[in-house]
């Protein structure tokens, strides 16, 4: 009973230790000091943050798992990858185990509304009053917690240089908390305060520090709201800068949507913003979409289309990519370490070989240096010994060889005098001296000194690691990054280049990188598992800004491609003036893969209708020297059947399958003589090698 009553009362003790302490460490010391005074006092108990460890380690993803382990592969005390490379002179930054998503808009346009419905728990502040001053990190732990500013520092490494904006450390605060709803354990949000125009002032510069998180985040959510809109010139100007600094990161939304008013309020709503956007030249883009999105409340149900599941798939997509490319960092720091280690071993070995050259050049020297003080001694002992002791030492036939070789010396010391004799002596003990300072000199060699055999040892095994074919570091990277592709899902286009090789040439195009991208899917509808569909973007007319040369991508593109369909819906025919000139060159470069449909062939309405946009196309076409010459000139008209909505037009779309058909058809063809004609040269070249062996 006086056990069980201590143990009661230190248990009590350090429940009001858990609330006593905000610090998020110590609260943590003390959940492992809870867990070992249970287990010990109990043997039964568990504590609640290992019990809630436990059941949250069940439902653990394959992306947080693979995130969390890439982590600990960078951070090990002992054989972590940033603990090899400082060892080797290479400096690297662990991944993060989680994205970053930063939410912008203008005031009160429900960006922390928005985390509030994502995690399911009301963390933010909301309402029509400006409720977040400053950034907020709301992001999953196991237990719920508040951190400051330094604290919020220290847990992020990453954002550190926050601190260089004057007075941001005073408003950067942390929000954790224990929701595993939807993907939230991979995602750290980044609620930004709301932005106006006019006298208000901010403790800090908001729009730079705004800009700099832009740069670290792996996406940005921008919000317009109905009533703001897009009138903010604070807000248009930093979506300007993130778009050109990190455009491809930016996802635009109509928040609110359902307090628009109705359809046609909510239309005109969104026309005005988008209005407002493209007077901004870096914001006219081809591709804008702005998806509308609210709350959805059961208690206020709305007839306006909820967008907001489109959100949800952006932060699923960005995480995807973020597993890939830290697969892929992973990859090249792993290849990064290993041509440190092997040229840390390299100047190893020839620092080893110029330091033993520097020894024996040392050791020379020096038995030069003492030889002389030596002979100088034998040549004063055998000067005072007598015939008779020299015979009684070396016999008789050993003093006269030895005064043999000593005649010339003796001769040439006669000639001298005895001043001039001591001269000489004097100036070879200098030379002595002067050798032996030269061997002392001539041992401390240039090169660095060289690996002691453990260091050296450990860098070999390292290599081995990260090296080894079948279960090496690098390896297990590839493999896992196979592994992460699921039935469906967006490649990055590092790992499309890496898929299509014959694509290679387009990362020519500046800027073009970024928006490729593959999808893979499993289905093995006609003739799918034999095509690869490539998806261009869409031509326009006018001030319309791609992020790259479409043109130039396109026509590379062309080149290797072995079809090209080109459509023409009834709106647009072939006015667009844009499509055209690429047409015509794709026409000279590739004219006998080119095929034109009209699309959307249901829209046109009545036959006559419908001939007569033909009839345009065509003539727009013709007016074309290039296009104009194709001899007898089809166009299939064509639409994507709909069974609620019938129409009593013919619909060619199997035109298309058959073309697709008959390319795939011709490709055999063109492969299998393409292996005879290989395996003609091959034998070609085999028995010529044969004739100039023998």
């Amino acid at each position: 009973m006086v056990k069980g009553t201590k143990a009661k009362t230190f248990q009590a003790y350090l429940d009001s230790c858990h609330r006593r302490y905000s610090c998020a460490h110590c609260r943590a010391h003390l959940a492992n000091h809870d867990e070992l005074i249970s287990k010990k006092m109990s043997g039964k108990m568990k504590s609640r943050n290992a019990a809630n460890a436990d059941s949250v380690s069940g439902s653990v993803s394959c992306d947080e798992r693979i995130l969390k382990d890439c982590h600990q592969i960078y951070t090990d005390t002992n054989s972590g990858l940033i603990t090899i490379a400082e060892s080797v002179g290479v400096t690297l930054l662990p991944p993060r185990k989680k994205i970053t998503v930063m939410l912008m808009g203008n005031h009160s346009a429900g960006k922390s509304s928005f985390i509030n419905w994502y995690i399911e728990e009301h963390i933010q502040r909301t309402g029509v009053a400006i409720e977040t001053q400053g950034f907020t990190f709301v992001t999953s732990g196991r237990k719920r917690e508040s951190l400051t500013g330094n604290a919020t520092l220290h847990l992020y490494p990453h954002f550190k240089p926050l601190q260089e904006f004057k007075g941001v450390s005073e408003y950067v605060g942390t929000e954790i908390c224990t929701s595993r709803q939807k993907r939230f354990s991979l995602v750290t949000f980044v609620d930004t305060p709301g932005l106006v125009d006019g006298d208000m002032k901010y403790p800090f510069d908001v729009d730079q520090a705004i800009l700099w998180l832009g740069d670290v985040c792996d996406l940005i959510l921008v919000f317009f709201d109905p009533m703001g809109q897009a009138l903010c010139k604070r807000t248009l100007n930093i979506v300007e800068q993130l778009n050109e600094r990190q455009g491809d990161r930016l996802r635009f939304y109509l928040s609110k949507a359902d307090e628009a008013g109705g359809e046609s309020d909510r239309q005109r709503v969104m026309m005005q913003i988008v209005q407002e956007l493209c007077k901004r030249p870096g914001l006219n883009k081809c591709g804008f979409d702005m998806p509308t999105i609210y709350i959805p409340n059961p208690n206020k149900p709305s007839r306006c289309i909820n967008q907001i599941e489109e959100v949800c798939r952006a932060i699923e997509k960005t995480i995807n990519q973020t597993v890939q490319n830290t697969l892929n960092t992973l990859e090249k720091d792993c290849e990064l370490i290993c041509e440190a280690v092997t040229d840390t071993l390299n100047n190893d070995r020839q620092c080893s070989v110029e330091n033993r050259r520097a020894r024996c050049k040392s050791c020379f020297l020096s038995l030069l240096g003492f030889s002389v003080p030596l002979l100088l001694l034998f040549a004063l002992v055998l000067g005072s010994l007598s015939r008779d002791v020299l015979e009684l030492v070396l016999g008789a036939q050993g003093t006269e060889t030895l005064s043999l070789y000593l005649a010339p010396v003796l001769k040439a010391s006669e000639s001298l005098s005895v001043e001039t004799q001591l001269y000489v002596c004097g100036g070879l003990v200098l030379l002595s001296f002067i050798l032996l300072i030269i061997a002392r000199f001539s041992s401390r060699s240039t090169a660095p000194a060289t690996l002691v055999s453990c260091e050296e040892r450990f860098l070999n095994d390292c290599h081995q690691i990260y090296t080894d074919p079948d279960r090496g570091l690098m390896t297990i990277a590839q493999s896992v990054g196979e592994m992460l592709l699921p039935p469906k899902k967006k490649i990055t286009s590092k790992e499309t280049f890496r898929l299509y090789p014959h694509f290679r040439p387009i990362q020519k195009v500046k800027g073009v990188s970024k928006y490729v991208g593959t999808e893979i899917c499993t289905s093995q509808q006609k003739s799918f598992s034999l095509v690869t569909f490539v998806d261009t973007p869409g031509l326009a007319d006018g001030d319309k800004k791609y992020p790259f040369d479409v043109d130039q991508a396109i026509l590379q593109l062309g080149d290797v491609c072995d079809l090209i369909l080109v459509f023409f819906d009834p709106m647009g025919q072939a006015l667009c003036k844009h499509t055209l000139d690429i047409v015509e060159q794709l026409n000279e470069r590739q004219g006998d893969r080119l095929c034109f449909y009209l699309s959307k062939a249901d829209e046109t309405g009545r036959e006559s209708d419908r001939q007569r946009v033909m009839m345009q196309i065509k003539q727009e076409l013709c007016k074309r020297p290039g296009l104009g010459c194709r001899g007898e000139f089809e166009m299939p008209t064509i639409f994507i059947p709909n069974p609620n909505k019938p129409s009593q037009y013919a619909n060619q779309i199997e035109e298309v399958c058959q073309t697709i058909e008959k390319t795939i058809k011709q490709t055999v063809q063109n492969t299998q003589n393409q292996l005879n004609k290989d395996c003609s040269l091959i034998c070609k070249a085999i028995a010529d090698t044969l004739n100039n062996d023998w």
